[in-house]
């Protein structure tokens, strides 16, 4: 079945007390000076996922966050945000690769040894009560349960590797969930992306943002897939679609959808045709044709060299039309239906 947008979306939780509400969750950004890109480093982005959104999906809940500097006092920090649930736990916004598995492992090993304090690699479980009354951190015992999972990412090289680790994860993910990645070396999967079983993805993909794939689809090699929906049982080829939909069984091979476009099902898009901010509706066949700002019905074809170039669908092409290679329609009109324009015909301003 089809997964939510988030990948790492939690199953259902065995009720316990760290699945409970007694954790108080606060997270830590630190902003280091070395990875200079114009933006803070904890909001620097990992497969479409802000290094800090990494660190608080391994949360319960929603976490505090705060900004601190490189070196200061955790305790001091964190003393506002504290509250009455029975347990804090403290991590930093540079360690991308923490999960909520590894969380409830170090949380059991401190409830379990009765410890006030537990330091992990980078981060902190605390005992509020206990917390609440001391001024610094002394003589505390250490976690080392999955402590590469506490990575700093302080340098490009360690969001390099943190980068690598995360990626297969995801796919990881997805090979669990029923997907078939024929080489995962070549494949890229953002953090949000949904696909659905029995979806085959074959070498040098790259589906990015929110993304959804539906169950059954075929995308062959050479993809660029963008904020887009690709219905059950499409075939996708050496394309690149932005923002779009794709309906049901449709095939789009070696074409660019872009921005906006609502392709329904059973359309046929290929050899290199570009459509854009435009409703494609079912059976339709455009090759090596140019396709914005229209409206096509049903069972209409565009071929090769044609240029169909209109405004917010001011050009409607009705159903069974034919419009013949190297046709050029660019100003707002409507093609009767079952019309059948010769090659070369031009509607011109």
């Amino acid at each position: 079945t089809r997964q939510g947008l988030d990948t790492f979306a939690l199953e259902e939780a065995e009720e316990n007390e760290f699945n409970g509400d007694n954790i108080n969750y606060i997270v830590l950004a630190v902003d280091y000076d070395g990875v200079n890109t114009g933006k803070s480093t904890y909001d620097i982005k990992i497969l479409g996922k802000p290094m800090i959104e990494w660190v608080k999906s391994a949360c319960g809940y929603a976490p505090k966050v705060k900004r601190i500097q490189q070196d200061c006092s955790v305790v001091q920090e964190i003393k506002e945000l504290l509250d009455d649930r029975a347990w804090t736990i403290v991590l930093f916004s540079d360690t991308p690769l923490i999960t909520r598995d590894t969380l409830e492992k170090s949380f059991d090993f401190a409830s379990t040894n009765g410890l006030n304090v537990c330091m992990l690699k980078r981060g902190y479980i605390f005992k509020t009560e206990y917390v609440k009354r001391i001024e610094d951190i002394y003589g505390v015992e250490n976690c080392e349960i999955n402590t590469e999972d506490f990575m700093e990412t302080k340098t490009f090289a360690e969001i390099s590797k943190a980068t690598s680790v995360l990626k297969n994860r995801i796919l990881d993910f997805h090979l669990k969930h029923g997907v078939y990645i024929v080489d995962r070396n070549s494949v890229i999967i953002d953090a949000e992306v949904s696909i659905g079983a029995g979806t085959v993805i074959y070498p040098g993909n790259y589906i990015y943002g929110t993304s959804e794939i539906g169950e059954n689809v075929q995308i062959f090699s050479g993809n660029r897939i963008l904020n887009s929906i690709i219905a059950n049982s499409a075939l996708i080829e050496g394309s690149t679609i932005s923002a779009s939909v794709i309906g049901e069984k449709c095939k789009i091979k070696n074409s660019s959808v872009g921005t906006d476009t609502l392709v329904k099902a059973n359309t046929k898009i290929q050899d290199g045709a570009i459509v854009k901010e435009s409703i494609i509706n079912e059976e339709c066949k455009i090759m090596n044709a140019t396709i914005k700002g229209a409206v096509v019905n049903k069972n209409s074809k565009i071929f090769d060299g044609a240029r169909v170039v209109g405004k917010g669908g001011n050009i409607i092409i009705e159903n069974n039309v034919s419009i013949g290679e190297n046709s050029v329609i660019n100003t707002e009109c409507v093609i009767k239906e079952g019309k059948k324009l010769p090659a070369g015909t031009l509607i011109i301003k």
